[in-house]
């Protein structure tokens, strides 16, 4: 079958009733941009609208299927019939093929616009929470192995939380038991010195990966309150100590 010839018997039929695209259309419950394609060639329509289409053209799905009217005194063919019938199968079947690669490739276009955000969404953290500081970023830090020792000097200096526990490294250097439970009840407890550094030096929240940022200015707190003061004195000897724990 023809596309062009089904596509100028559609728009003879519907001119000839003195119908636009868009009232046959209406009828079909389509829209006249899909009648507009039949009748242009563009297209095939679905094997599910032959019917009601020939009832609103005035013609039998059979006439429909030639392109042409049937002569009154013509037989239909049973071979052409068939012929007709199954080139109108073939093209619904290309017509459901082509939609679903059409859906198909929207898919996987979506899918990667995704994985693209992703990716530029990670990069923009890792630029702002990792790239401005000198030490790697290093996604797991491994504390240090620790034995008991004589650490009073430094622990006296701390709260007295078992978080803050003591030990010496193989080099003799006091570090926590514990750094990251230390790190932790460190940002708690040095709460308002850890708000005045991240607006002051505009830095990311204090965490295993952004702490250095936190120990180069926790100490410099001159124009802060007293109690930010103390808080920094004190957050400073925690991190010295932290950093010790991974060495």
């Amino acid at each position: 079958m023809d596309n062009e010839k089904f596509g100028a018997f559609v728009a003879q039929q519907r001119r000839a009733l003195g119908l636009t695209q868009k009232e046959l259309a209406r009828q079909l419950h389509l829209t006249d941009k899909a009648v507009s394609k039949w009748e242009r060639g563009l297209s095939f329509p679905d094997i599910a609208v032959l019917e009601p289409l020939s009832e609103a053209l005035k013609v039998t799905v059979a006439e429909l299927l030639r392109g042409r009217r049937q002569a009154q005194t013509e037989l239909p063919g049973q071979e052409e019939l068939q012929s007709a019938v199954t080139e109108t199968l073939r093209r619904s079947r290309e017509e459901i093929l082509l939609r679903r690669r059409r859906h198909l490739r929207a898919l996987w276009a979506t899918a990667a616009l995704g994985l693209l955000l992703c990716f530029v969404s990670a990069f923009a953290v890792w630029r702002s929470c990792a790239a401005p500081y000198p030490e790697p970023f290093a996604l797991l830090p491994v504390p240090c192995s620790w034995t008991e020792g004589e650490t009073e000097q430094w622990r006296e200096a701390l709260p007295d939380h078992s978080a803050y526990d003591l030990g010496l490294n193989n080099r003799g250097r006091p570090v926590f038991q514990r750094p990251f439970a230390a790190l932790a009840l460190a940002g708690a407890e040095c709460g308002d010195a850890v708000a005045y550094l991240k607006a002051a030096c505009g830095l990311p929240p204090l965490s295993r990966w952004t702490w250095r940022g936190y120990k180069n200015y926790a100490w410099q707190l001159g124009e802060a309150e007293p109690r930010v003061q103390r808080q920094g004195q004190l957050l400073t000897k925690i991190l010295d100590l932290y950093e010790n724990s991974f060495e």
